[in-house]
């Protein structure tokens, strides 16, 4: 027999083989990594470059309010030099742009007020400005009344142009709060607007150099990698070899194991069919002079003589029929097989005709199915089926008649063929048992040698199949086979 070391002795390592696979999990982990810190330091980036945009639009947003409101006391000053102008001269052209000048201001105002709707303190301080201006607009065309026929008493004309005095320098008033808190938002969104930016180039040279860094991380752990699984493969390639070479070493021995226990089968076969063979003729001799003698002592010897000749007799008898039980299983072992196209319904009827004595004696009733044709050596299973109708009838219950069925069926690439029976049965833990060499389950209750269930195992095992027994105590017994299905030609 030919046994393996533990593999701990075989000098076989597992360690070079999980090598590679850790490292390959650390380098994806890594580039993993390398991929999601610049995605994350591009995110930060670019989340701080909006926020840089958004402190350059508040900063032109404040410059916007800041020229607006410029536009507007640049407006109120235009009109009062026009109207002043028209005033001195009665220049049309003067008037005409006075008229333009005093039908843009409701539009500047307008504007204004969008661009403060975000302050609510602004907001106030834009409906008191634009109402101070359209005050002060209302006055000054009031006063262009001087220069128009039946227009206003110059004691009013003079009145009205101080109030327009002190209008405007109410609107100059208004006008400078708004200035002062647009110069405060400005001077604080210019701050933002500086942070944000130092914040955005400061993201911005962090992510080049960590993406760098990361970069050559990667690279080393990649080139480590590398140089690990070379080291790793080399290891592998050299404990592939070193199994194949220890696989080479046990299949040799394994051949040579086979070989020595093929030769020692043939050679143990051929021993019994010789010794088997040559103890015929003296076991002949011995059973033929008994029963000579047996016949000529007769009424001359006493009965204990007459036991002694009837023992011999039997013994002989015995030895003879376990001869050529030997013999057979030491052909079913050594002589090729003759397979052809055979039909087994003969080949049930034959060996039925062989065990003819006992089935009359016994009153057994057979019924078979209709067989197939195998490919087989019909001799041989001729041999199975004697053994296995004979065992049926061998084994069957005192005073009850033996019932046998012998049925067929196909599975797939093979033929199941099946012998049931209403014998004594036997115990299921039995039933691998009863196919070896010798095994008696009933000991010398029943005659027999013990060969024939090992003679069928190793016919049917010859022909490719399997052989198996199913049964329970006082249930019968089922003996099964199976032989390949024959080809179609």
């Amino acid at each position: 027999m030919v046994t393996y070391p533990p593999q701990s002795d075989r000098g076989v390592s597992a360690g070079p083989v999980g090598k590679p696979a850790k490292i390959q999990r650390g380098t994806r982990g890594t580039f993993v990594l390398v991929l999601l810190v610049p995605v994350l330091l591009f995110g930060i980036s670019v989340w701080s470059a909006h926020r840089y945009a958004d402190s350059i639009r508040w900063v032109l947003h404040t410059r916007d309010v800041l020229a607006q409101i410029d536009a507007v006391l640049l407006s109120i000053t235009s009109a009062e030099s026009s109207q002043r102008g028209y005033l001195l001269t009665g220049d049309e052209a003067l008037l005409r742009n006075y008229e333009q000048v005093s039908s843009t201001i409701r539009s500047r105002l307008e504007q204004l007020r969008q661009l403060t709707r975000d302050n609510p303190a602004q907001q106030k301080n834009v409906e008191r400005l634009s109402g101070e201006v359209l005050a002060r607009f209302a006055r000054l065309n009031d006063v262009l009344a001087f220069r128009r026929p039946g227009g206003l008493p110059p004691s009013e004309g003079v009145l009205l142009m101080q109030e327009g005095r002190r209008r405007m320098v109410k609107i100059r008033n208004i006008a400078s709060e708004i200035t002062a808190e647009e110069d405060r938002l400005l001077s604080l969104r210019r701050q933002q607007e500086r942070t944000t930016r130092i914040d955005v180039t400061v993201c911005s040279v962090m992510a080049i150099f960590v993406s760098m860094a990361l970069l050559y991380w990667a690279y080393q752990l990649t080139r480590r990698y590398a140089l690990e699984r070379d080291v790793a493969e080399i290891e592998i390639r050299q404990l592939n070899a070193e199994l194949e070479k220890r696989v080479e070493e046990r299949t040799t021995e394994l051949q040579n194991a086979n070989q020595q226990l093929s030769r020692s089968n043939e050679d143990l076969a051929r021993f019994a069919y010789l010794a088997s063979h040559d103890l015929q003729e003296p076991l002949r001799t011995i059973a033929s002079y008994a029963s000579l003698l047996a016949r000529r002592s007769r009424g001359k010897l006493d009965e204990e003589g007459a036991n002694y000749l009837s023992s011999i007799t039997d013994g002989a008898k015995r030895m003879h029929r376990l001869v050529q039980d030997l013999l057979e299983y030491a052909r079913a072992e050594t002589q090729a097989l003759n397979l052809r196209p055979t039909d087994l319904n003969p080949v049930v009827d034959a060996a039925m005709e062989n065990l003819q004595v006992a089935i009359s004696e016994r009153n057994a009733q057979i019924t078979r199915t209709q067989l197939p044709v195998v490919n087989a050596d019909g001799g041989k299973l001729t041999l199975v089926f004697q053994n296995l109708i004979g065992n049926a009838l061998k084994f069957n219950k005192p005073g009850i008649p033996p019932c046998i069925n012998i049925s067929a069926a196909q599975h797939a690439t093979e033929w199941v063929f099946t012998v049931h029976d209403n014998g004594i049965g036997f115990d299921p833990e039995h039933a691998e048992r009863i196919f070896m060499i010798f095994e008696r389950l009933s000991g010398s209750a029943f005659p027999g040698t013990g060969l024939g269930l090992a003679i069928c195992k190793r016919i049917v095992e010859a022909h490719g199949g399997r052989i198996w027994a199913a049964s329970k105590p006082g249930a019968g017994s089922e003996f099964s086979f199976t032989l390949p299905v024959q080809p179609p030609p």
